[in-house]
């Protein structure tokens, strides 16, 4: 057992009040460039400092990151005691806005990198002094996945404190992480959290967008109800502020909940509205993004070669617009369309190609899809023991992205 007092007095006054600041700083773990952010310790002295606090026994390693290095955290006793240090030479109550904002303003520049497509909504609680620079998208993701936990506790924290705007800002730039890792529990936490946030500070066209990212969650986890009410209500209130673009894409979300439960007439009924809004309104992209849900309809209703032509005209579309993420989306669509109608060899073509590209970044769920749409062609195709292959491969890579397509996968009939 460290004897935190004698250690305590080791450090130098530096370090010292670094692991003072530590103990009030609402993070899971620490590394140099959160120190850096949350104003704990000059960038100079950052991973020095912290790897002194670790060999006077103050912080544990907690190991080698490959995106933010050296890791370390607090233990429960540590922490309590660097909190009673803190309190006694005054300065408890520090503030969470240092290390939120320094979350949010790189949360959202790994937002307008990975997902340009997203709701695009203004965040005051960035600033550029704090902005990290990212190689490649990937790079970026990979940084906002690896401080994923962090940004969990301070979203929670600022909540307790009534810090709306941080709460909703982080929440909404933090997109590329709940669309790719597909965390839903956390993902649905956090969005009920941003909604108040968003309602707190009167911000209704923020309020609009994360209700209809918490109705997707909603729709995911199955709660299909739930999901319809409440972009059922997001539908309203955007019809009352003549907010045709949001009416679109809260129809088009519409439209997926009643096609997650198989209400196809419905389904067809909002995403026509929802593609003539769109239309309306010269949103090319949505309408293109509400093809692909409806070209699924034709896939379900045993129409292939309707499917088929409707997806290419949508990743056309999008290819365009330069929405790649949507339009491999499209084309893996489009091979198991291919496969159905027939064309075997075209199914082939189009499955590989979106799953290179999607397996090109992070682990993702469309990777995993897209080799399972290549496994069921070869089955289609009369070719079980490579459909089981292709299949056995596309159950690992669901593994850490989602378990029910994993276990899902195992139990179909061909890896009997």
């Amino acid at each position: 057992m460290v004897d935190l007092e004698r250690a305590y007095a080791s450090v130098s006054a530096r370090n010292a009040r670094a692991y003072r600041s530590l103990g009030t700083l609402a993070a899971a773990d620490f590394d140099a460039g959160l120190v850096v952010g949350a104003n704990t310790l000059p960038r100079s002295a950052a991973a020095t400092g912290l790897r002194k606090l670790a060999e006077a026994g103050l912080l544990l390693s907690a190991g080698e990151h490959p995106v933010r290095g050296p890791l370390y955290e607090l233990g429960p006793v540590a922490r309590k005691h660097a909190r009673r240090l803190s309190r006694s030479c005054g300065e408890m109550d520090r503030p969470l806005e240092q290390l939120a904002t320094w979350l949010v303003t790189n949360s959202s520049a790994v937002n307008e990198l990975v997902t340009p497509d997203h709701a695009r909504l203004r965040h005051s609680c960035t600033r550029a002094h704090h902005r990290l620079i990212f190689a490649t998208p990937h790079d970026a993701l990979q940084w906002l996945e690896s401080q994923h936990r962090n940004c969990m506790v301070v979203l929670c924290a600022a909540a307790e404190e009534g810090m709306h705007e941080f709460v909703w800002q982080l929440v909404h730039a933090m997109w590329p992480a709940w669309r790719q890792y597909r965390r839903y529990s956390d993902w649905i936490l956090a969005h009920e959290l941003a909604v108040r946030a968003a309602d707190a500070c009167k911000e209704s066209a923020a309020s609009l967008v994360l209700a209809t990212t918490l109705g997707i969650a909603l729709r995911s986890t199955g709660r299909y109800e739930e999901a319809l009410a409440l972009l059922t209500e997001v539908l309203t209130q955007a019809r009352q502020d003549s907010d045709q673009r949001m009416a679109a894409q809260a129809l088009h979300e519409i439209g997926s909940t009643h096609l997650a439960c198989d209400r196809l007439t419905a389904a067809r009924r909002a995403l026509n509205e929802a593609r003539a809004l769109h239309m309306k309104a010269g949103a090319w992209l949505g309408a293109a993004l509400t093809g692909i849900t409806y070209a699924r309809i034709d896939l379900v209703q045993g129409q292939p070669a309707v499917a088929a032509r409707r997806l290419v005209r949508a990743m056309d579309q999008l290819t365009r617009a330069g929405d790649s993420y949507n339009a491999a989306r499209a084309r893996a669509y489009l091979s198991r369309a291919c496969s159905l109608a027939g064309d075997t060899e075209s199914a082939r073509h189009h499955a590989r190609l979106a799953h290179a590209f999607f397996r090109a970044g992070a682990p993702h769920l469309w990777s995993a899809r897209s080799l399972e749409y290549l496994g069921l062609t070869e089955q289609d195709a009369g070719n079980p023991e490579a459909a089981r292959v292709l299949l056995s491969e596309a159950c690992v890579e669901y593994g850490p992205i989602s378990r029910a397509d994993a276990e899902r996968l195992q139990h179909h009939p061909v890896m009997a």
